[in-house]
């Protein structure tokens, strides 16, 4: 697999970056940058979509690389390109938010839903925010609360929020104050400050 290429070769890079800064100041500096010909020539060559995504989030956070969004652009269409998930929600996200693309809540809604082929989640959880909002798609709250269930079921933690949500104020399904705790107590124990929040409140 890609990912273990990519630990040895950061592993190396932490052991150079010790060495040049033992030899020009006598102080160790661990921190290692990962250079974008080896990734890139160990990345094609490998065709492993995780490992794309995977470079592509190190670009977008800027973990073992110069934070860069638009080559973290470039390494999730290169993913989504082959459908893989991960990378259709991560690009999705971009879209949604506008986030170094310009904003586009229809081609958010697109990506979200080619992520469904193997019922994942977060793209579920998104989907939902999309009919809720009525982002990229025609407000729909029904099913909002359709897409909540789906992803909070498979332990979700900002879907059961928003699950508890629509329990609390009736959107989308009938007021039941009983389930809107119930999922704010079960996306509070992923830590999820709103549901944390929400749980005060109804107290």
């Amino acid at each position: 697999m890609f990912i273990h290429n990519i630990k040895n070769i950061a592993l190396t890079g932490v052991c150079l970056c010790v060495g040049c800064a033992m030899a020009d100041s006598g102080e160790i500096n661990a921190k290692a940058e990962l250079k974008d010909d080896i990734i890139i020539a160990a990345a094609e060559e490998d065709g492993d979509l995780e490992a794309w995504w995977d470079i592509g989030v190190k670009y977008q956070t800027g973990d073992g690389v110069k934070k860069d969004l638009q080559k973290a652009i470039q390494w999730f269409e290169k993913a989504a390109n082959r459908n893989y998930d991960n990378a259709l929600v991560s690009l999705g996200d971009l879209y949604y938010r506008g986030e170094g693309v310009k904003q586009d809540h229809k081609k958010a809604y697109e990506l979200y839903s080619r992520a469904l082929r193997r019922n994942i989640p977060s793209a579920q959880h998104r989907l939902g925010l999309c009919a809720f909002y009525g982002y990229g798609t025609k407000q729909d709250k029904k099913l909002a609360v359709e897409w909540f269930k789906k992803a909070a079921e498979q332990v979700e933690p900002d879907a059961q929020y928003m699950l508890g949500f629509c329990y609390e104020k009736g959107e989308g399904i009938a007021r039941d104050l009983k389930q809107a705790r119930y999922w704010y107590k079960q996306a509070a124990g992923a830590e999820n400050p709103d549901a944390i929040k929400a749980l005060k409140r109804l107290k």
